[in-house]
């Protein structure tokens, strides 16, 4: 579902599709649920469309503890993530 939500054109103003995958991502979390490579890509898309750069950074901690950086999709996002959020100066 975190997936749908950070692919998805968001078709409602009054339905905050990013604000919703975070609060289920939060649920999942809270529940014990161990999020796989494509629930964190997602949430490094919803950061970087956010500028949340404090949570994708936890993110992406998270993501190189259990092994999950190690893969295109990761990389791109992640550089997504930090672009989006001006972390590289010219």
């Amino acid at each position: 579902m975190i997936r749908g939500y950070a692919e998805s054109e968001n078709p409602s103003p009054t339905i905050d599709l990013p604000d919703e995958a975070l609060t289920l991502y939060r649920k999942m979390s809270l529940d014990g649920v161990e999020p796989d490579g494509f629930t964190m890509v997602s949430l490094l898309t919803i950061c970087a469309e956010l500028g949340a750069l404090a949570l994708g950074r936890r993110t992406h901690v998270y993501m190189v503890k259990v092994g999950l950086s190690e893969n295109t999709h990761a990389a791109n996002a992640l550089l997504d993530l930090y672009a989006n959020c001006q972390v590289w100066k010219h």
